[in-house]
């Protein structure tokens, strides 16, 4: 494999590549820099019939406890950023909290609501990603995705972005992205940014997490119907939902994905119970689970190929 990508570990406990903490063992992971470098590497994968599977940052990403049996590839190697006459070209390994700094020092708009985000460009564009009213969507304007065969570009509108959803899984895997910010004056977005990360601070948990574990509905929040249903506290094994923001399962200190699975699904079924509302999963998995896991309503899987 080292042919086609220069950097590869062996044996490497995921648990290191999600912002939960938690994960078991992969048999390879890999980092290519470069689209080029990801594309080489990709093709061979599939041609030899490698299972393999692409992440970003892992900071939506739940990771069984038996690990992956295949190759991994994260894109947090993948840092291309380019500025241009309508805003920025980022590659797919740049962080949100990255891109917003960047559109700061130039002196561009669109971007202060990503500031506390921790996920790749990759992984937002999938899951349109928001925060303060704000998502991807109404900054993106095209992404640059590979198939498994040939590169394409895709506008905003043709990629099917809506609450934390998109067609991504099902075009590809997003190489980079042209995002539209406007100029503005810099001690404004300063200014914005400041109390954007301020509120995260008062208000969310500063615990191991994946973010949010689950969609609104209807507007509001999951947090909301969690809270109001007794839930924030509640512990299995490791896992807690936080009694700080009552949206975030946290990882307390040895958690494993079984111990957060089962959480989801306790409060999940409490919420349906109590308020009739069946709220769906946010967050991805990946890896073996038994049975538990895919009672969970909408449970997703990052993409195996």
């Amino acid at each position: 494999m080292e042919k086609y990508c220069k950097t590869i570990k062996y044996d490497v406990r995921l648990s290191d590549f999600t912002t939960f903490g938690i994960g078991g063992l992969a048999k390879a992971v890999a980092f290519p820099k470069s689209e080029e470098e990801f594309i080489s590497l990709y093709t061979y994968l599939k041609d030899v019939g490698e299972r393999f599977s692409v992440i970003g940052l892992g900071s939506n990403l739940l990771i069984s406890d038996g690990g992956y049996d295949g190759v991994v590839i994260t894109t947090r190697c993948m840092k291309d950023l380019i500025k241009e006459p309508e805003g920025v070209t980022a590659s797919c390994g740049i962080s949100l909290p990255h891109l917003s700094r960047t559109a700061l020092f130039h002196s561009l708009s669109g971007a202060e609501f990503m500031i506390g985000i921790p996920s790749s460009v990759g992984g937002a564009i999938r899951m349109n990603a928001g925060a303060f009213d704000s998502c991807v969507k109404d900054c993106l304007i095209s992404a640059k995705v590979f198939n498994g065969e040939r590169v394409e570009e895709f506008g905003v509108g043709e990629l099917g972005l809506s609450y934390r959803n998109s067609l991504i899984p099902s075009l590809g895997t997003v190489l980079s992205a042209k995002f539209r910010f406007l100029p503005a004056n810099i001690r404004d977005i300063e200014s914005k940014i400041e109390k954007f990360r301020k509120i995260r601070q008062e208000t969310q948990p500063n615990l191991k997490s994946a973010g949010c574990a689950f969609k609104g509905v209807g507007g509001v929040s999951a947090g909301y119907y969690i809270d109001k249903a007794g839930l924030k506290g509640m512990r299995i094994g490791g896992a807690e939902v936080s009694e700080k923001h009552a949206g975030f399962i946290v990882n307390r200190g040895g958690a494993t994905a079984r111990d957060v699975a089962k959480l989801m699904l306790v409060v999940q079924e409490k919420v349906l119970e109590k308020f009739g509302v069946l709220l769906e999963s946010e967050i991805c998995f990946l890896g073996e689970y038994d049975e538990d896991i895919r009672r969970l309503s909408h449970a997703y899987d990052i993409q195996s190929r």
